[in-house]
């Protein structure tokens, strides 16, 4: 991935034309011929161990429903579809949520205040149990706290579609087959749709649901919104408890100042912190 950031880091020669030839580097060619391999090497582990377990018994894993289907006359897969599909879950469902908890906690290290209140409502709720997704429904402070981590430095920083037809949009025509960009990262720092946009206020959740906020869409919208949303904030806000119940982690704001529009919100050079156990009192 963070091959990918420098080959498509968005400037004006990511939107040129068509037409236009564009040249792949040796060492990205690489790197995607990596995840495939990975993603076939997940895919023969698990179909070995599927075919051990009993048939009868449910899949209890998206890879398992995908190889289980590949017998149902009624399914038919494109080539290399569930290649594809592990690589999308393994990008997708790792970088963007690792990259949401670094910003996240580097907001924490800013605001001391805040991650106080994270800690103590993780202590309460986890203690020494290991987090459990029955566990999120009594860390609602921690999860607004990931939500507003979200809308202040969203990894998905754009959505991106093309234009079916012709449309309006404002003031604007746009022409079918056109290229648009929807910068979640400016949507979600306008003051039309948030009061103070670029303070880090995990109450504005208390006030106001994410999911009554059209200008909010971490996770894009529409019926090609990410499929993995709730998978992502359940295990990002129970991470986010423990590792701040566990740790202090400090972060200089400068860390978070240096990032780049690659095909997720990367920083430049990586987040540099300091880790260190919990410092009572």
């Amino acid at each position: 991935m963070h091959i990918a950031g420098i080959e498509f880091e968005f400037s004006p020669s990511t939107v040129r034309p068509n037409w236009l030839p564009q040249q792949i580097s040796p060492e990205f060619k690489r790197a995607a011929e990596g995840i495939r391999t990975l993603s076939e090497d997940i895919i023969e582990q698990r179909r070995a161990k599927l075919a051990d377990e009993d048939r009868d018994q449910p899949p209890r894993d998206m890879l398992a429903l995908l190889l289980r289907a590949e017998s149902d006359p009624e399914v038919t897969y494109s080539e290399n579809q569930i290649r594809d599909e592990v690589a999308t879950f393994l990008i997708a469902g790792h970088e963007t949520t690792a990259l949401s908890l670094t910003y996240t906690l580097g907001l924490l290290a800013q605001h001391p205040s805040i991650r106080d209140r994270v800690r103590s409502e993780a202590e309460s709720v986890l203690g020494n149990e290991q987090p459990q997704y029955e566990h999120l429904t009594e860390l609602p402070y921690t999860k607004r706290v990931y939500r507003e981590g979200l809308r202040l430095y969203p990894p998905a920083w754009a959505a991106f579609r093309q234009a079916t037809g012709k449309a309006r949009l404002g003031e604007y025509t746009v022409p079918a087959g056109s290229a648009v960009i929807l910068p979640q990262w400016s949507v979600h720092r306008d003051k039309r749709y948030f009061d103070n946009p670029t303070q880090f206020d995990p109450t504005r959740w208390e006030r106001r649901s994410p999911n009554s906020v059209s200008a909010y869409l971490p996770f894009s919208t529409g019926p090609h919104s990410c499929i993995g949303s709730q998978f992502a904030l359940s295990g990002a806000a129970l991470s986010l408890a423990r590792l701040t119940q566990t740790f202090d982690i400090d972060v200089p704001a400068a860390e978070l100042r240096d990032l780049r529009p690659t095909p997720t919100l990367r920083s430049h050079d990586g987040v540099s912190a300091t880790i260190g156990p919990v410092r009572h009192g």
